[in-house]
């Protein structure tokens, strides 16, 4: 995701606290969380956004962030390093949900509407009404 140009290069990353493998590739931060989230504290118009991994995904995610030369937050399966293979009749199915706040918000309440979306989709799916 790229981020508008009021929010560029001014913001702040943070992850869920299930946090691990965490590297820096050059101006690239990595890690591995159930959600990551940027936070631009701008006086005029602060905001957050937070992206979330779905529990069901194929492999844990690993979020790719980035502050320069535009900031930008992307949700991946470290193919390059760890690829995956599928046969030619194979699909492969990811889900990630989306959240955005008018103002800074906490890691707590980043982490109460995971869990409130996690709960949302693991129910669409236990009653069949989502194959997502």
């Amino acid at each position: 995701m790229r981020f508008p140009v009021f929010m560029d290069k001014v913001g702040t990353f943070r992850f869920a606290a299930d946090e691990t493998g965490a590297f820096d590739d050059g101006p690239h931060h990595l890690a591995q969380a159930a959600w990551c989230a940027y936070t631009v504290a701008d006086a005029e118009h602060p905001v957050t956004v937070a992206m979330f991994s779905a529990k069901e995904n194929p492999r844990p995610t690993l979020w790719f962030t980035m502050l320069e030369p535009f900031s930008y937050l992307a949700g991946t399966f470290d193919l390059s390093r760890n690829p995956i293979t599928l046969k030619a009749d194979e699909t492969l199915t990811a889900q990630y949900g989306l959240a955005a706040w008018d103002g800074e918000v906490s890691e707590q309440e980043i982490e109460n509407v995971y869990k409130q979306w996690t709960e949302m989709t693991h129910e669409k799916r236990r009653n069949g009404l989502s194959k997502q």
